[in-house]
């Protein structure tokens, strides 16, 4: 009996179960990796928390806040691209 194309009971051939375990091993591997990210993500988390509570009790604001660098921020475009957009949208009134 030639047993190169043999199929077991479950229809399986025995090239499907070596093709499977790599696949189990890859999946084992990644869900370890996630759970070193997890762990290291929640160490950060916990280092920026008090890091903030440090900060908010000496009165500075925290490192996440950027409120105060916002307000002072302005985008201005030169006006020969203010006229090119406005003349694209059809715009009269504009430039």
């Amino acid at each position: 009996m030639d047993t190169s194309n043999a199929v077991d009971m479950n229809g399986t051939s025995p090239e499907t179960t070596q093709v499977r375990v790599p696949d189990l091993e890859r999946i084992r591997n990644a869900r370890k990796r996630r759970m070193i990210q997890i762990k290291e993500w929640q160490q950060y988390d916990r280092k920026m928390t008090r890091e903030s509570e440090k900060q908010q009790r000496k009165g500075i604001s925290p490192i996440g806040d950027k409120s105060m660098h916002r307000a002072g921020r302005h985008v201005n475009f030169p006006q020969s691209l203010i006229f090119l957009e406005a003349a694209a949208r059809g715009d009269l009134d504009e430039g």
